[in-house]
């Protein structure tokens, strides 16, 4: 991930593959826009699913395309509500309840993964869904079930991801479905794991050995740095690492979205010290999932990052649900391009 590529370009383009971009058609015309990995990502993907990916790109390549490694992002203790009937369209300053109770929903009140954190939460906290994207306040507790004021609301939709900042989740990084999840990256051959949630550096130990026991010693582990817990032992999480990644979505709800910034520049500072390679990811070209151009805004992030020495950029919602893929890819490498070409001079 660090290498540069046969066409010149030295930072790579990691897209994210799903329902816009998993059948041969919009995979190989992302393959010949400039995509270098393609990420799956098992918080979604079937073992069905990922198998036939793994098909198409090799039978991309063998055509004559450019080969492209594989990525298995790994779902991790990620909590989420359950599923929906309908998405639901959540409005400030109305009430709304999450509860354990497994199975609940409706307009106002959704069942969630509230077991491992329910004893910490208080009211005045708040719940952040969909990677900060809406924010409830607690306003009170009545056993399972916590009762909640939309300060920002939104559409909210089926298993959408759940974060109170400052209320750690106490169990290890690597879960059982992420150990299934690794038997299929085994079996078709993916080059990396990206692990979920890291903590300290004895999550990234577990997952090499959970690989080196399924026979996977040559696949390279990614550290999403996503947790406020995984700031405090980042050199040592990358000198257990193959790569880094600057997850924003989780982390910026983490540690605030006005500091989410100097992290970035940090963790890229820590991937020069110890020669480790950084991705950064999450809404980088995010308004081309529905339109053809991206902001100004957008390709200032692309270049900033380039810049400040980024290995990978990766693109999730553009590739994996955007309505064009390939121009989103296409994009991206056009703007690496003029940027590596300015750092250049």
């Amino acid at each position: 991930m660090n290498e540069r590529q046969p066409d010149g370009r030295r930072t790579q383009i990691i897209a994210t593959v799903g329902p816009s971009s998993d059948s041969r058609p919009p995979l190989e015309a992302m393959v010949r826009a400039g995509t270098d990995v393609a990420r799956i990502n098992f918080s979604h993907a079937t073992h069905h699913e990922a198998a036939a990916v793994a098909r198409h790109l090799r039978d991309i390549e063998a055509a004559g395309g450019r080969p492209v490694a594989m990525l298995g992002d790994l779902q991790g203790l990620k909590l989420r509500i359950g599923d929906l009937a309908a998405t639901l369209d959540l409005r400030e300053s109305e009430a709304f309840a999450l509860t354990a109770r497994p199975g609940a929903r409706g307009p106002h009140v959704v069942s969630a993964d509230l077991e491992t954190i329910l004893s910490g939460l208080r009211p005045g906290q708040h719940v952040f869904l969909r990677d900060g994207s809406i924010d409830l306040e607690i306003t009170g507790i009545e056993g399972e079930v916590v009762n909640t004021l939309v300060r920002v609301g939104g559409q909210l939709t089926s298993r959408a991801g759940l974060l109170v900042p400052g209320v750690g989740i106490e169990a290890p990084a690597l879960t059982a479905e992420d150990e299934a999840s690794l038997d299929i990256a085994v079996e078709l051959g993916m080059q990396w794991v990206a692990l979920s949630f890291v903590g300290d550096a004895s999550d990234i130990e577990a997952t090499r050995a959970a690989l080196d026991a399924r026979g996977g010693t040559e696949v390279r582990i990614v550290a999403k740095i996503e947790r406020r817990s995984a700031l405090d032992h980042l050199d040592a999480i990358a000198a257990a690492s193959d790569a880094l990644m600057v997850a924003r979505g989780d982390l910026g709800v983490e540690v605030g979205v006005e500091s989410l910034p100097i992290w970035q520049r940090r963790l890229l500072a820590v991937g020069r010290t110890h020669d480790v390679p950084v991705v950064v990811a999450t809404e980088m070209l995010e308004s081309m999932r529905t339109h053809e151009r991206p902001t100004r805004a957008e390709a200032s992030d692309v270049a900033y990052s380039v810049w400040d020495g980024a290995a990978a950029l990766l693109l999730s919602a553009e590739t994996a649900v955007g309505r064009h893929p390939a121009r989103v890819v296409s994009m991206m490498d056009r703007i690496i391009r003029s940027a590596e070409s300015e750092a250049a001079r």
